[in-house]
This record gives structure tokens, sequence and C-alpha cells, in this order.
């Protein structure tokens, strides 16, 4: 009796797993599409017109880069700078014109309450709208109070979006630090 019912609770354990991967498997097709297409919304957001984008290879110098993807009316950059506490990462779209369309912060580890502030602070992301690149903080970019680093961070990674699209060659300072 014993092993009919430790047989029975070890087939019920048995079909419970493989429930749980059918499900899984059959669930994370949706996952995926849901996660594609709620991403080609965000890039359609950020660079208006754009309907499609096609991923291009990124083989320059400014390391900056992670990721390009083109589309009829600019580019969307995916750009990483190292802020205070970790990498700060970016997609920004930049018209052909060179002109943010608009940014977004994908990742942050940035100081909770200073430097964290600049993944919701509408204020300080949307200075970059409209620019062209060679920002600097201080000039014309105000920093988020207490985090400068950050802010430097985000001004660097906008710089460099721009300066791939509008062929700024990396040594002329379009991606400089600036001073301190």
């Amino acid at each position: 009796m014993k092993r009919r019912s430790a047989f029975i609770a070890l087939a019920v354990i048995f079909l419970c797993g493989a429930l749980v991967c059918a499900f899984n498997y059959g669930l994370g097709d949706m996952a995926r599409v849901r996660r594609e297409t709620a991403e080609l919304e965000l890039m359609q957001l950020l660079l208006p017109g754009g309907k499609t984008f096609t991923p291009e290879a990124y083989s320059g110098d400014d390391d900056n880069i992670r990721a390009v993807w083109k589309s009829e009316t600019g580019y969307l950059i995916e750009s990483g700078v190292y802020g205070y506490a970790d990498d700060i990462v970016l997609w920004v779209g930049v018209s052909e014109a060179g002109e943010v369309t608009g940014l977004v912060v994908r990742t942050l580890h940035e100081t909770y309450g200073l430097g964290a502030t600049a993944l919701y602070d509408t204020q300080f992301l949307s200075q970059y709208l409209g620019q062209t690149g060679n920002l600097e903080v201080g000039n014309g970019i105000d920093a988020i109070t207490g985090a400068t680093v950050t802010s430097k961070a985000i001004t660097k990674a906008v710089n460099s979006a721009c300066a791939y699209v509008t062929g700024a060659d990396i040594e002329s300072g379009a991606t400089e630090w600036g001073t301190w």
C-alpha cells in the first residue's frame, strides 16, 4: 500500500512538472511577442515617423554605442556610459538631421534620491530634445541637483548618439566629459 501511495505521489509530481513546463513553453512565446511589441512601440515613440527599425552593425571607435537601429526618419541608438555607481544605458532617437527626438533611460543603478531621479525626471530629460550634440552640463544643460556625475554621463551618452548620426569624429570632443 505504501508503494502504491509513493508511486501515485511521484506520478502527480511528475505530471505537475510536465504541466508547468508545457505552460512555460506555450506562454514564453507570448511573453516574447509582447516584449517585442512594447519595444517597437517605444522605438516609434522615441523616433516619430519611424515604422520599422532595422539593426545595423556598429564597428566605430565610440565605446558608448552599444546598438544601432535604422528607421525611415533617423536612428535609434543604444548608448551606455558609466555613471556614479554603474552603467547608465539610454535609447536615444536621433533624426536624420542629427536632432534628438526622444530618449529614455533603459538601465540605471544610481543613488536613490539623487542620480536615480534621472529615470523619471522629465524636466531634466526634456532639455535634450531638439539638441544636436556637443552638449555640456553647466553650459545649456542643467544637472540634476546632487547628481552631477549622473548628469554628465547621460549627456555623454546623448552626445555619442548624435555624433553617430552626424558623423562627428569622436576626437572632436563631441563625446568628451568636459571640465569637472
